[in-house]
């Protein structure tokens, strides 16, 4: 049985995490992930993806402890973060040639390949040019929050489930990027709290904290998020991917290089016969001589929900 169930309509995709009892994210569950995203990178069809659970009361639950205690037993010894980092990076290598992850599951920290498969396949969702957005309608704890901020929109149901990143108190942090995510969503100073203390929040501190982007009705949580992915789905994803890679990826580079990264994408993307095609549509619509600023929000509102404007095929 397949543990994504993939429904195109348009340009949105919907992907549905069916992976009983509880959705735990095990192997099976980041093997399809990566997969997942891998075809996607070449798929100029899809504007947005929808990641919901077809599990009742849960989204993605964790990780999967059993796996993780078998997986330290198999290490055989106690590893600083300094020594994990080398054996980190000495992975990373060997998974790079053609039969590295076979090579890399014979040895003893054979486990570790399915965390870089999970990375990889977070990093693939941050530099894609596909808006991802979760469709949360129960339990996220976790590895279920990890994959929730690899999306770039988090829709959360009205529910009394909790949410957080509780590793700390299992004694591991939980890594594959979910730190940095964590503090773009709620700040530093928030993030550091709920990763050091394992603090679990509920729907409405979710929202308050930046954590989520919406709360709504469980009854509505499905069509709000579909509604606002093929709404997303029509921007340009050439400046979809250049927004994100400037907001994932440029603020760790210098200043000036990401000035000049954010510079070519506004000449890029002006310089396409569609962007000068809207441009005009906009001043025909009264927004380039504008009598009032309603005026303005009127003529862009107009071109943001409007399908003769749409950027993509």
């Amino acid at each position: 049985m397949a543990v994504l169930n993939l429904d195109q309509r348009d340009r949105v995709l919907t992907v549905r995490i069916d992976n009983p009892p509880r959705n735990f994210l095990d192997e099976r569950l980041i093997a399809a992930l990566d997969d997942l995203t891998l075809g996607l990178r070449r798929d100029r069809s899809v504007g947005a993806v929808v990641l919901e659970s077809a599990l009742p009361g849960v989204w993605v639950q964790h990780a999967d402890v059993e796996r993780i205690v078998a997986a330290s037993r198999r290490t055989g010894r106690a590893l600083s973060v300094r020594q994990a980092a080398a054996a980190g990076r000495a992975l990373d290598a060997v998974l790079r040639l053609p039969a590295g992850a076979s090579l890399v599951r014979r040895t003893r920290l054979g486990d570790a390949v399915d965390v870089l498969r999970l990375d990889n396949a977070f990093a693939r969702m941050n530099r894609s040019d596909k808006v991802f957005i979760a469709a949360i309608d129960g339990v996220v704890m976790g590895g279920g929050l990890m994959l929730a901020l690899a999306c770039d929109v988090r829709l959360l149901s009205d529910t009394d489930h909790w949410i957080g990143l509780p590793e700390i108190l299992l004694g591991y942090v939980p890594g594959v990027g979910t730190a940095q995510r964590l503090a773009r969503a709620v700040g530093p100073h928030r993030a550091l709290r709920m990763l050091v203390a394992g603090d679990l929040v509920d729907a409405d501190q979710a929202l308050k904290l930046g954590l989520v982007d919406e709360v709504v009705h469980p009854a509505e949580l499905s069509r709000r998020a579909h509604d606002l992915a093929h709404r997303l789905a029509a921007r340009p994803a050439a400046m979809v991917e250049s927004a994100k890679r400037s907001i994932y990826e440029a603020e760790r580079w210098p200043l000036r290089r990401a000035n000049r990264y954010e510079r070519a994408g506004l000449l890029s993307g002006a310089s396409t016969a569609r962007s000068r095609e809207v441009q005009a549509l906009y001043l025909r619509l009264g927004g380039g001589a504008p009598e009032t600023n309603e005026q303005v929000a009127r003529a862009f509102e107009a071109i943001a929900d409007g399908d003769e404007v749409r950027m993509n095929p």
